[in-house]
């Protein structure tokens, strides 16, 4: 196991814990008075790619839950979004061109409807430039919808 922690200027920290081949078990946010904010924990397949992680509060409750299912090895299909009651709150799904490059993202709520969706921009390399963010009738939003 190996654990790094990275403070920042207002005091507060994450620490970060990762097994011996380097993938990722968990996250830990603290206040700049040392209290832990959030705790989260990271589950992963064979492969070691993340299917989903449980989001713990200070009192050690769980309040958040998330599920990752994958086309394939490291290209995510939709992710899940749990709120403490078990009851989901949002998906997103993930699209990708012919080199397995994410294009876009569609935000559903609840019910399955269609709230918006996030077009990633790439420069003539590949290299994410941003994600921009649009509601179902075209408006630019500041946060993914949903």
């Amino acid at each position: 196991m190996k654990t790094e922690t990275r403070e920042f200027d207002n005091g507060s920290r994450t620490s970060y814990i990762c097994d011996d081949a380097g993938i990722q078990l968990r996250t830990t946010d603290y206040d700049a008075d040392g209290n832990m904010i959030y705790d989260i924990h990271y589950e992963h397949n064979e492969l070691g790619d993340i299917t989903g992680w449980k989001v713990y509060n200070r009192k050690g409750g769980m309040f958040r839950r998330f599920e990752v299912d994958y086309y394939s090895p490291g290209l995510e299909s939709e992710n899940r979004e749990y709120g403490e009651d078990g009851n989901l709150i949002r998906r997103t799904v993930h699209f990708y061109d012919s080199e397995n490059m994410e294009t876009e993202e569609h935000y559903y709520d609840a019910q399955g409807v269609l709230r918006g969706k996030g077009i990633i921009e790439r420069d003539e390399r590949g290299e994410y430039i941003e994600t921009k963010y649009y509601d179902t009738e075209g408006n630019v939003l500041s946060n993914p919808a949903a």
